[in-house]
């Protein structure tokens, strides 16, 4: 049947429907993809869950974790709901508006020697400016934006519906 994580039925029947959705769900998820082809080298750290996990199978960890009062499976579970690319996309909806930012500095200095008869002023000024280029950032947005609502359609809809799909055959 493929991967061990991979289970519709076991020796002692069939799973509970929300295993099965978070199983399959896990399977299908593109985390579980890079891993596939790295041999496990690669797809392992919490990030890579929270951007390439499924949400769908993360909602049913976290839920089965805080059911059975394991609070710490609970914390360490849901990376890929709790990041989700939803809050990346609005993060990076914003990125891609940003502009170079320059900011100026002035020093002016003024020095005044008052004698019977005459007087010397003397002005001296100083700037400096140094420009941001987080204008490189807006640029570096707007393609990540696109991947990450693709990766968003696969993530909660087709492995999510693939999910629900297998787990109804035979119920």
């Amino acid at each position: 049947m493929g991967h061990p994580g991979f289970v519709l039925a076991s020796k002692g029947g069939p799973p509970a429907y929300a295993d099965c959705v978070k199983n399959t769900g896990n399977y299908f998820s593109i985390q579980h993809g890079l891993q596939s082809i790295s041999g496990d080298h690669l797809g392992n750290s919490w990030l890579s869950g929270a951007l390439l996990g499924n949400p769908v199978s993360d909602m049913i960890e976290f839920g089965q974790a805080l059911g059975n009062r394991d609070f710490s499976g609970a914390g360490g579970s849901g990376s890929s709901a709790y990041v989700g690319f939803r809050g990346a996309e609005k993060g990076l909806d914003a990125a891609k508006g940003l502009r170079d930012v320059t900011v100026v500095t002035a020093n002016v200095s003024v020095s005044a020697i008052q004698m019977p008869g005459a007087s010397v002023t003397s002005v001296s000024m100083n700037a400096a400016s140094r420009t941001i280029p987080l204008g490189a950032l807006s640029k570096v947005a707007k393609p990540l934006l696109t991947i990450a609502k693709g990766l968003n359609v696969w993530n909660y809809g087709v492995s999510a519906v693939s999910a629900g799909v297998l787990c109804n055959i035979g119920r």
